[in-house]
């Protein structure tokens, strides 16, 4: 994931934050953190928190974060989905959305969701309102079966081979042969 940070206008954001509810998007235990967080570009004024993993801590900042007015930040971390599953989107589909916050010097407080581009505002009019989940899918391989029978006197062995030609952990599989059309 590239999160973007912008701070649009002239005056200092603190208490920032960022938060990414993983369990959300691919569900409870279903993926680990690959790569951590990591500053792409930013200015030293933003911490990385270290315990983030998108479950019991869903805070990608550190504490005393802050981004001065019109400051950019690219945040990046990879996750390995371990059990591809349907979310509600299809199998194998996702979103997501990041939510950053802080306070303005006044004390106000400030948040938006992420949007599914690289510019906080696409359509450059200073307000990022632009509020889109990021879709992605992830592609489920195949899975394959073969059999074979052998004979011993009137003993039959059937062996059953089952591959997964995907790069994704295969799960809840079932397999159901019908032996009363064979044997009658």
């Amino acid at each position: 994931f590239d999160l973007y940070l912008e701070a649009f206008g002239t005056s200092t954001i603190s208490a920032l934050s960022l938060n990414d509810r993983l369990d959300t998007v691919f569900g409870e235990g279903n993926y680990a953190i690959s790569s951590p967080p990591t500053l792409i570009v930013g200015p030293g004024t933003i911490a990385l928190n270290p315990g983030f993993n998108g479950s019991s801590d869903d805070e990608i900042l550190a504490a005393g974060s802050t981004l001065a007015g019109g400051a950019v930040a690219n945040i990046q971390f990879s996750v390995n989905v371990l059990n591809i599953s349907d979310r509600g989107l299809g199998l194998g589909n996702y979103q997501n959305q990041a939510v950053a916050a802080g306070q303005t010097p006044i004390g106000g407080s400030i948040s938006d969701r992420s949007n599914n581009t690289v510019d906080p505002d696409p359509d450059g009019n200073g307000i990022p309102s632009e509020n889109n989940a990021t879709s992605f899918s992830i592609p489920v391989g195949p899975t394959g079966l073969a059999k074979s029978a052998s004979v011993l006197g009137n003993q039959v062995t059937l062996d059953f081979y089952l591959r997964n030609y995907g790069s994704a952990t295969s799960s809840n599989l079932s397999l159901t042969d019908n032996l009363d059309a064979v044997f009658g």
